[in-house]
Formats: C-alpha cells, sequence, structure tokens
C-alpha cells in the first residue's frame, strides 16, 4: 500500500479516526498493512496504526489492531514506543491497559518510561507522567495496590526528593506527594520509606517552611506521611532520633489550619508515649509553644491530644510538671473544665492537671494560686456520676498534698455527705480518699467527728474494713480511731458508743 503526498496510507487515517470495521477489512485485504509506519514526512512520523490510534485515543481501535496481531513493541523512528506515545498524548486508558498486561510489560517496561518521563524538560509531558503516576498508585478495584514495588524498584522516591525539592509548580509537587500518601496502607511501602530516608526528607522540608505557606495541600501531605510513618516502631525512632520533637513543635508556631494542626497534634502524642518520649521532650524544650495551640484550637480531637500529650509528659516526671505548670497550662485546663460542655473534655483536662501537681509543691502552688479548686469543686458539685467524682476529688486532693490546712479546706468543700458516699462504692480511689478525708475532718473541730457519727459513718467505715486492698482498711482503721478518741486523746463517748453498737470491737 502506498503513501500519499502527506506520509499516511488508508489503515492510517482508519486508526486515526477510530474506524474498526474499515480496519478490520484492510487487514484481511492485505495484512502488510498492519504494522505500515508513517513516512518521515508525516504529522507523527514513523507511526504505525495502532500508535496513531493511540495517540489519538481510539481505545478500540488500538485493541482491534492489537486482536489482529499488530506489533505492540515498534519503536518509532523518534525513538517512541506504545508506551511513550500513551503518555505523550495523555492516554491513561492505553497505559493502564498495557500495565494489566504481562507480556506488555515485560517487553516494554512502562513504569521505567514513566519515571524517565516526569523528569523531562517538557512541562506537558512531566504533568501527564505525574498524573499516571497519582493513577497508578491509587489502589484497584479489589482495593489492592500493585504497582507499589515496581514503582520503588524504578526509583520513585528518587524522582519524588528531586521534585518536592526543587522550584516546581505546586501542582506537580502535589501529585508527587500523592504518589506516596495513595500507598501508605501498604506496611512494606511504608517500612521501605522509613528505610529510605522519607523521614529525615521530610523534617528537612518543614524546617524551611514561612508562615504563609502552611495553608497549602503540601503541608497537610508532608504530615500525613509523618503521622502514618511514626505509627510504625521503626518509623517512630527514626524521627526520634532524627529531631522531630524539635522540628514538630517548632511547626506548631507557624499552624493555622485546623486539619494540619490535629496532624501534628496526633504525631506529637505518638511521640510523647514512646520510650523515653517525655525525657526527650523535656530535653528539647518548647512545651510553652504546645501550650499556646490550647488559645486557637477549638476543635475536640486537638484539645483532647494535647491533654493526652500533657498528661504522657508529665506523670512521673517532675521537671517536666514544673515546665508545663510555669509554660502556662494550667489557666487553658482550667478554662476547659468551666466552659466546654464535652464531659469527656473536662475529665480529660481535670486528669492533666492530677498530675502535673501531683507531688510536686511547687505546681500545687501555683495551680491554687491560679484558681483551680473553684472549679474543679463545682464540677464536682454539680455531677453525680461516679466517674466526675472520682477525678474532681482525686484532683482536688492531689492539688493539696501534704498540706494539712489546704487538706481540712478541700475536705470541708467536698462535705462529709458525699465522703461518706464515696464509702459504699467499691472503686479503691474512692475508698482511700474518703477515708483521709474523713480522718482530716475528725482532725478538727470535734463537731465534725460527731456529724459523722450522726450522719451513719461508722457503718460504712465497718464495712471498709472487709476490703481486701490493705491500705483501704489502714484507712478505715485510722479514721475510726480519730472518731473514737479526739486530739489530745479526749475521749468522744457518743461516736464510741456508735462503734460498739456497730460490732465494731469484734
Amino acid at each position: 500500500m502506498e503513501l500519499d503526498e502527506k506520509g499516511w496510507a488508508p489503515i492510517h487515517y482508519a486508526a486515526y479516526e477510530g474506524m474498526v470495521m474499515r480496519i478490520e477489512k484492510m487487514v484481511y485485504e492485505d495484512s502488510d498493512v498492519l504494522n505500515l509506519p508513517t513516512g518521515p514526512e508525516a504529522s507523527f512520523p514513523g507511526y504505525t496504526p495502532v500508535l496513531l490510534a493511540v495517540a489519538h485515543g481510539k481505545f478500540d481501535a488500538m485493541k482491534a489492531l492489537i486482536n489482529l496481531k499488530a506489533k505492540v513493541n515498534f519503536i518509532t523512528s523518534g525513538g517512541l514506543t506504545i508506551a511513550d506515545v500513551a503518555i505523550r498524548y495523555n492516554q491513561l486508558a492505553v497505559f493502564k491497559f498495557l500495565m494489566q498486561r504481562e507480556e506488555y510489560v515485560e517487553d516494554l517496561d512502562p513504569i521505567a518510561k514513566l519515571m524517565k518521563t516526569v523528569q523531562s524538560s517538557e512541562d506537558a509531558e512531566v504533568l501527564t507522567s505525574a498524573k499516571f503516576m497519582d493513577d497508578l498508585t491509587q489502589p484497584d478495584e479489589e482495593n489492592e495496590f500493585k504497582y507499589w514495588k515496581s514503582l520503588l524498584d524504578n526509583e520513585m522516591l528518587k524522582v519524588f526528593s528531586r521534585i518536592v525539592q526543587n522550584m516546581n509548580p505546586t501542582e506537580l509537587k502535589q501529585l508527587a506527594f500523592n504518589w506516596v500518601t495513595n500507598q501508605l496502607p501498604v506496611a512494606e511501602f511504608r517500612a521501605q520509606l522509613i528505610e529510605k530516608g522519607m523521614i529525615e526528607l521530610l523534617l528537612s522540608l518543614t524546617k524551611a517552611v514561612r508562615a504563609e505557606d502552611t495553608q497549602t495541600e503540601l503541608y497537610r501531605s508532608i504530615f500525613k506521611i509523618i503521622l502514618e510513618l511514626s505509627k510504625d516502631a521503626e518509623g517512630l525512632k527514626r524521627l526520634f532520633s532524627k529531631g522531630g520533637v524539635a522540628s514538630l513543635i517548632q511547626f506548631t508556631t507557624y499552624v493555622q489550619e485546623g486539619e494540619l494542626i490535629d496532624m501534628l497534634v496526633e504525631s506529637l502524642l505518638l511521640l510523647a508515649r514512646s520510650t523515653n518520649g517525655p525525657e526527650e521532650f523535656g530535653r528539647v524544650g518548647g512545651l510553652e509553644d504546645l501550650v499556646k495551640l490550647y488559645n486557637h484550637c477549638p476543635l475536640k480531637s486537638i484539645l483532647l491530644n494535647l491533654n493526652r500529650i500533657m498528661f504522657t509528659l508529665a506523670e512521673g516526671y517532675c521537671d517536666n510538671q514544673q515546665k508545663l505548670a510555669d509554660g502556662g497550662v494550667i489557666p487553658p485546663l482550667l478554662c476547659l473544665i468551666a466552659k466546654t460542655k464535652c464531659k469527656e473534655l473536662q475529665l480529660s483536662s481535670v486528669d492533666t492537671i492530677r498530675v502535673i501537681v501531683l507531688k510536686n509543691r511547687h505546681c500545687q502552688d501555683l495551680a491554687i494560686e491560679l484558681g483551680s479548686i473553684e472549679p474543679i469543686h463545682s464540677l464536682l458539685k454539680r455531677s453525680r456520676q461516679n466517674d466526675v467524682q472520682v477525678k474532681c476529688t482525686n484532683c482536688l486532693w492531689s492539688l493539696v498534698g501534704d498540706d494539712i490546712y489546704r487538706k481540712r479546706s478541700v475536705a470541708e468543700m467536698v462535705g462529709i455527705r458525699l465522703f461518706l458516699d464515696y464509702l459504699t462504692t467499691t472503686e479503691k480511689d474512692l475508698l482511700l480518699i474518703a477515708t483521709e478525708g474523713l480522718c482530716t475532718l475528725c482532725e478538727g473541730p470535734s463537731s465534725k467527728a460527731t456529724e459523722i457519727g450522726e450522719g451513719g459513718g461508722v457503718i460504712p467505715l465497718m464495712r471498709v474494713l472487709r476490703e481486701e486492698d490493705e491500705s483501704v482498711v489502714i484507712g478505715g482503721i485510722r479514721t475510726l480511731r480519730k472518731l473514737a478518741v479526739s486530739i489530745g486523746f479526749v475521749p468522744h463517748r457518743k461516736n464510741q458508743q456508735h462503734i460498739k453498737e456497730a460490732r465494731g470491737l469484734r
């Protein structure tokens, strides 16, 4: 078959226009036209019919030609394969078709072609290739990720690194991030990211952040990846060793967008809960920057995670307790207790204050000076729910520490009736607080001991003696002794009689 003055034969026009029946007729009449290339003067020089069908997006014509045994691995005079043509002319369906046929993958290596094209000097080709990559990295209909290993084997991460670190358009950078975020559900993929230095790369990107950049999708992608990688033990270890705590805390000072803060705080919580997490946070400093997040983060999830971070950092770490208290964490926690209507957030704030002041006189003094007792006591009085009573009373008792005058003041605020109610529960913490609170009141005016005896306090105290926990039993014995004998070893005849009638001597 001869070519016309444009370098095309009828089979080329039929393929370009997608005329399947005409193609089949021509091939049946003359099979030599099946792989006939266009002439050098043609607009698509050296293109066979199947390549023209691909270039013009005639998918059915392409499949018909392949079924007729067209040569798929043909290379044009310009050195282009069918995979190159699919990329150049943005024919994703063709590219995916090739990827699904093992014989074509082996011959054409389409992913290698894609990686080469995405680094091209032609902007249009680069963007098209990046979009192809975005599609290939997403799960298929069976929710499987088929190409992650091939992509990594073809140095996807090196290409990703070049794109995100250089002066490329934001759209291209975001597509590159999609390649990674799309495949994060694959555990082996995450492990490879960690091993190949993804965490170090992302941290280096955060260090160059500017305040105006924090609203972009790019930084949401950065912290989505960091968050997912830090859920793996090795990723968390790498994040620590590469200064991740300091970088993430520093980044919080720039952030304004809620979703981004949420991911940041969740990552920091994972770090705080890891082995040696509290020590590392205390060492790098910047806890006051975390405290500032309370002031402009209204989201419940963020506030709860902030509380969890503060709780974890303070629990059992005296230095961190003081840094957090001096850094201003108590006022926002008190504000949450007094103003929020979310019970979970209120109790989380109460518990966080408790661990910050626990056995730390400096923090106790500061918290009381800031007015911590009133809102916690108010919450206690408003609720009859067991969990609220436990946490609020525990917190109040931690606030007063070993100061007998403060203890007596708080015990009077809690009240004899509530302490007696606590004695009817099986909660160890409440029983300990109740016995200590009643014992403290008995050390004051004798009228308090009388009120406890007349209020039916002896019988529940007798029941406490049957508890299995030794500390609870000792607390009950100590309180009964204070009821029976006042300060100065003055006998309290009425209470002694109550104890006798309750068969307490047995």
